[in-house]
């Protein structure tokens, strides 16, 4: 199975978005400087991922979409909280596509803030 992960840094400038089998290993490898080369020299912290593509090139296509929707913001909003939101309206579109199978985690509230939290129906459970 394959996630998809949304990063940022601590003060919500600068958001990342991939894909890996292996998300708490693949943020270990972007905050020791051996992630993609836009992540180094930055410290990130998870705030969300989409777990459940059954193949990598599902995980891709989710990821290029949530890219490519990323670009232009709305007012008032940090960039994670725009990249957040596009995430979100990503998630909900696929999840219908392909019936279900996707399962979101919100890692990080705080990252996100009040307004955005009307997607919390669409979280499951942290069981950690």
């Amino acid at each position: 199975m394959f996630a998809v992960y949304l990063l940022s840094t601590k003060t919500g400038n600068h958001t990342y978005v991939g894909s890996t089998r292996c998300v708490p290993s693949r943020l270990k490898r972007h905050n020791s400087g051996r992630g993609g080369r836009t992540t180094k020299g930055k410290q990130w912290v998870l705030v969300a991922c989409v777990h459940g593509f059954q193949s990598r090139a599902r995980a891709c296509q989710f990821e290029r979409y949530i890219k490519k929707k990323a670009r232009g913001s709305q007012r008032g909003h940090t960039a994670v909280q725009n990249r957040f939101m596009k995430l979100m309206n990503t998630f909900e579109h696929f999840r219908e596509q392909w019936n279900g199978a996707l399962r979101l985690r919100c890692v990080d509230h705080s990252m996100i803030g009040p307004k955005l939290l009307n997607f919390e129906h669409l979280f499951t459970q942290d069981q950690e």
